[in-house]
């Protein structure tokens, strides 16, 4: 009986000393972990559907509507043949596949040459496939920096942005840019950069920007726009005053 006794003993002091050794585990920091650690597999993370994937659905007046382009700026009433851009150049950016690589557009020509109707077309296009798309001037711009400067939001912003499938910035030259704008500018071409695409149409070619914003701006941005961007030079005369000419020929 005294063995038995003395066993029993010995197990207690076991498993108390046993309990010692593992409750600093949890009352305290946990011991150092080995030098080789091992990590979990990442989960996938979930890709977006390409939009040349999407069905199109022209049932999405809401989003159209946000966008506030005129519901007459599209593919069916851009006429190619009033267009100096080649058919196939046509059929390639209606096509979409450049907007699921990211890629950028820059149309660059005079007033008139259906820069601004090409690109609502693809913007509406865009969202008919079930992307998003966003409307921007110099202008627009300014009034983002200008209203998010002052409590240090504007680079969320710029970011939220950046999460539309297709971001355009209209008529840039066509009025005088001052170094709030410019800053926008660069902001959201940064923020963009590799991660959605810019369309953006202008009457002077992007090389040409430092004569128009402050150079060291002009230069960062136009450097991130045009890393991976088709540019496409339009021309002639101004579709806007042909039709007008022509209605007044057929009214006289």
């Amino acid at each position: 009986q005294a063995q038995s006794l003395s066993h029993t003993r010995n197990r207690l002091a076991s498993i108390n000393h046993l309990t010692r050794s593992i409750l600093p585990v949890f009352r305290g920091k946990p011991p150092s972990l080995p030098t080789h650690k091992t990590h979990p597999p990442k989960e996938s993370t979930p890709q977006a559907i390409p939009l040349i994937q999407c069905q199109q659905n022209k049932g999405n007046p809401r989003r159209l509507k946000q966008l506030g382009l005129p519901a007459t700026k599209t593919f069916d009433t851009f006429d190619p043949t009033l267009s100096t851009i080649p058919a196939h150049t046509l059929s390639f950016l209606e096509g979409l596949e450049w907007i699921d690589r990211k890629e950028n557009l820059v149309l660059a020509g005079p007033a008139g040459t259906g820069k601004s109707h090409l690109a609502a077309a693809l913007a509406q296009k865009t969202v008919q496939h079930g992307g998003n798309a966003a409307w921007l001037t110099l202008p627009d711009l300014e009034r983002l920096v200008a209203s998010h400067r002052v409590d240090y939001t504007i680079e969320k912003t710029m970011n939220k942005l950046a999460r539309n499938n297709l971001i355009i910035i209209d008529d840039i030259g066509l009025l005088p840019i001052t170094q709030t704008a410019a800053e926008g500018f660069y902001r959201i071409c940064d923020a963009a950069y590799e991660r959605t695409s810019l369309l953006i149409t202008t009457n002077q070619h992007p090389s040409h920007f430092d004569k128009i914003m402050p150079t060291s701006l002009a230069t960062a941005a136009v450097d991130r726009l045009l890393h991976h961007a088709h540019i496409h030079i339009t021309s002639g005369d101004s579709i806007r005053l042909t039709h007008s000419l022509n209605n007044t020929t057929k009214q006289a």
